[in-house]
């Protein structure tokens, strides 16, 4: 028997490999970040070099990654099911006559379970940490045994909420890890709901998690990634039907696509389609998208355009439900305190300082202590005014301050691109001052 030769790549091994490629990773590097998503432990050299073996063998299609799928998925930032069209297999098609010896589904889930367990005997005998990873398989086979067959949609809403608190609160490197588990699993039960009703909510909690995704991949830098998770996102949120959420997610995509370096046409477009489909109904995602608008009358020096919209910002705003505008610890809502630092960005961009120093006053205390990016923000609005008001010294000392009071890990793209509008209010004499050079050093490359 003889397998035929020159048989055309599956899509799967191409896409794996484009991908790839794209980044500009070697195969070694792939490696290493394979073993990054899957075990959360560096590699040892050894690792990598079989690992970058196996890699080559991918993408020719001689096999198929089964027990690297998720870790391919979460590396690449992209759901599995993007990635891997259709069942996933053990194998590429074989032709007649040739023997396929892969594993059946029940027997390649007993094998990675008796993997999981080995690794965890061999951690507790050691005395080191128990992987994550093996801890997890085995969870998730216990939870495939015992759950009910309806998926409970609610408890994944509530997963999905939890992660909007997590992302204000924990670095996003941190969080991309910990929700890329939860994104293969709701994956899993989202193929199991029967009902509308239950798939419906599933999809909500999948364009959230989704969003999440997005929000973390873009404070990471990985702009690219985020663009792709933020179309997943608004897919899944359209889906749902939820139309508030709809809004919601095109808005913080435009919110995102103002930091990200995206054209400035696409975030218009994207901002007007969150409006025109709130069609006057109050919503955190609304409220969202008029703050957009006016920022981006700001940066243009637009003033009746963004005082108009502050003026209508403030009206939906006094019509939210309490649900949303008491909500300041998670992104899914709108509390005062971010309304005052959309009034006071604006108005110090537009130089009215008699107007934005109150309202960042205020927003600062309202902000909660455990925000440092937002409070940073804050402080540098405050400095960016008092460069308006022709104390530069102090006003960029503020703002340096701000910023290296921060860890580089809280450096999110949006504490950056405020103290570029610091910079760009500078007078020219002034962009030469040592204060100066140090903030755009701190921001170089962001």
């Amino acid at each position: 028997m003889t397998v035929q030769q020159h048989k055309p790549r599956p899509a799967w091994a191409v896409r794996i490999q484009d991908e790839r490629q794209e980044r500009g990773w070697s195969k070694h590097e792939m490696a290493r970040r394979l073993y990054a998503a899957k075990w959360h432990t560096p590699p040892t050299p050894d690792q990598v070099v079989n690992l970058a073996s196996q890699i080559r063998a991918w993408e020719k299609g001689q096999h198929f990654p089964r027990d690297w799928a998720d870790a391919y998925a979460t590396a690449y930032a992209i759901p599995l099911d993007a990635l891997f069209p259709g069942p996933l297999q053990g194998s590429i098609a074989l032709p007649p006559g040739t023997v396929d010896q892969s594993p059946t589904p029940d027997q390649g889930d007993d094998d990675m379970e008796r993997r999981a367990l080995l690794q965890l005997l061999a951690a507790l005998g050691a005395g080191t940490a128990v992987p994550a990873d093996a801890l997890e398989a085995v969870r998730t086979r216990l939870d495939g045994t015992v759950a009910t067959t309806v998926p409970d949609a609610n408890e994944w809403e509530s997963v999905a909420w939890e992660y909007g608190h997590t992302l204000l609160t924990v670095p996003a490197n941190v969080v991309i890890t910990r929700l890329a588990v939860d994104v293969v699993e709701i994956r899993r039960v989202l193929e199991r709901a029967r009902t509308p009703a239950t798939r419906a909510g599933l999809q909500r909690a999948s364009a959230q998690t989704a969003a999440v995704m997005a929000m973390a991949l873009h404070d990471t830098g990985d702009l690219p990634a985020a663009w792709r998770w933020w179309r997943t996102a608004r897919h899944a949120a359209d889906a749902s039907g939820d139309r508030d959420l709809a809004v919601w997610t095109r808005a913080r995509e435009a919110h995102n696509g103002r930091y990200g370096l995206r054209h400035e046409t696409i975030v218009t477009q994207l901002n007007d389609a969150a409006i025109a489909l709130a069609d006057g109904k109050p919503s955190a995602g609304l409220a969202s998208a008029l703050s957009n608008r006016a920022v981006l009358a700001s940066e243009h020096g637009d003033k009746t355009t963004a005082l108009a919209t502050l003026h209508q910002l403030d009206k939906v705003y006094g019509r939210l439900p309490a649900s949303v505008t008491g909500d300041g610890s998670t992104v899914w809502g709108w509390d005062e305190s971010r309304l005052r630092q959309v009034e006071g960005g604006t108005y110090s961009r537009l130089g009215q300082t008699d107007s934005a120093r109150p309202a960042l006053t205020h927003a600062a205390a309202l902000c909660p202590a455990d925000r440092a990016a937002y409070r940073a923000c804050i402080t540098m609005r405050m400095g960016l005014c008092d460069i308006h008001d022709g104390e530069v010294s102090h006003g960029l000392e503020s703002a340096v301050t701000a910023v290296t009071g921060l860890p580089p890990k809280w450096r999110a793209t949006y504490v950056t691109h405020t103290a570029h509008d610091v910079l760009a209010g500078l007078p020219e004499k002034a962009r030469a001052l040592p204060a100066a050079r140090e903030l755009r050093t701190l921001t170089a490359g962001t």
